[in-house]
């Protein structure tokens, strides 16, 4: 793997790779999903996230990758300015689960402010943000989002996407806004929303996409949230998302009607059956259906504990949040179980997002008919 890159896939794609800076980039999950969106030839210019636990983690995954840590501090003018800006900024003031204060009073997801000035000196071509469905809410920060971005000249369109749409045994709804500059007519490199295959391991140039054991055989579109959401053009007058808690009580017990043929009794590849069951009970058709998404078995749900008790296996959120086996639970990269799950609960899950931005780039393409 080249340094920089990550796990490759892709498309028929662009002629030059784009670049895509990362705020608040936890595991690369967003990033993953959006160059799987872009077709899969893209490059992460750079990373930016303080966290010791998950800078470790991409020191490890993305090797000689500049990692711009704390937000606050950074000086814009030394950054490279990249094609495409990916930010999944604090939830912790936003979610149900948390203060619900929005992004103006909380301390964490006002860290949108330094998301701001990001925009403002780098001007990207494309700016994606994730959050947490709760964000549109009244006083969530919806709102206070799409005016600071209206005010820097850029348009938005947004949409929510539950995780279990494209088949995952949890819920997870995020919501997902794309961004451009008011005068650009078309998302970065979009032709029409992309597709991609896998495709064996990474290439030269840093590119970067879903990972190929990660991406999900499952190609059906879901009804992207309940409809989409167009900000009105801009005018003046106009760390991490989900509290670090695994989504491990969120399973999704009835199949999603997009994938039909699993409605009644999920049927399992013979290739897919694992040398021993686990008693998933009630969640069995979730997990078995997440398994034929993803290709592979589920781990095992538990490990032995210090006490010797069961308690949750790391490995088991990794694989419901659609990454590849040791993505962050790798014993190579040294992470304690409890900074494994912390770090995973505040993810998305890539596909998700990919999902998520061919349609909103579909739908923002489709406003000025198709021309480039």
């Amino acid at each position: 793997m080249t340094p920089g890159s990550l796990p490759h896939t892709t498309t028929a794609a662009l002629t030059e790779p784009l670049t895509i800076g990362s705020l608040c980039t936890g595991y690369a999950e967003l990033d993953m999903g959006v160059a799987a969106a872009l077709g899969g030839n893209a490059r992460l210019a750079w990373v930016a996230d303080n966290d010791p636990h998950v800078t470790r983690l991409l020191t490890h995954r993305f090797p000689g990758v500049r990692n711009l840590g704390d937000l606050s501090s950074v000086r814009w003018s030394d950054v490279e300015r990249p094609n495409v800006l990916n930010a999944g900024f604090p939830c912790q003031d936003i979610s149900a689960a948390g203060r619900g204060a929005g992004i103006e009073k909380g301390t964490r997801s006002s860290v949108w402010t330094f998301v701001m000035d990001a925009v403002r000196h780098l001007r990207p071509n494309l700016l994606v943000l994730e959050n947490v469905a709760a964000l549109r809410w009244k006083g969530r920060g919806l709102d206070r989002v799409l005016a600071d971005l209206a005010r820097t000249g850029y348009d938005a369109r947004w949409c929510c996407v539950r995780a279990s749409d494209l088949g995952a045994c949890h819920r997870r709804e995020r919501l997902f806004l794309a961004a451009h500059p008011v005068r650009q007519r078309r998302a970065p490199g979009a032709r029409r929303p992309a597709h991609p295959q896998a495709a064996g391991a990474a290439g030269a140039g840093g590119r970067c996409a879903l990972p190929p054991a990660a991406h999900p055989r499952v190609r059906t579109h879901p009804h992207c949230a309940h409809q989409t959401h167009r900000q009105a053009p801009a005018h003046p007058a106009g760390q991490r998302r989900h509290q670090g808690q695994p989504p491990a009580t969120e399973f999704v017990r009835a199949p999603h009607t997009a994938l039909r043929s699993s409605r009644h009794s999920p049927h399992r590849s013979p290739g897919l059956t694992p040398p021993f069951a686990y008693a998933w009970g009630e969640y069995a058709p979730a997990i078995h259906r997440w398994e034929e998404v993803l290709g592979r078995t589920a781990p095992p749900p538990t490990e032995r504990g210090t006490r010797g008790q069961p308690r949750l296996s790391a490995a088991l959120v990794e694989w419901m949040m659609g990454l590849p086996a040791g993505w962050v639970t790798d014993p190579d990269l040294g992470l304690p179980r409890t900074a494994q799950l912390h770090i995973l609960g505040n993810g998305v899950v890539p596909q998700q997002a990919a999902v998520a931005m061919r349609h909103l780039i579909a739908e923002t393409n489709a406003d000025f008919g198709g021309s480039g």
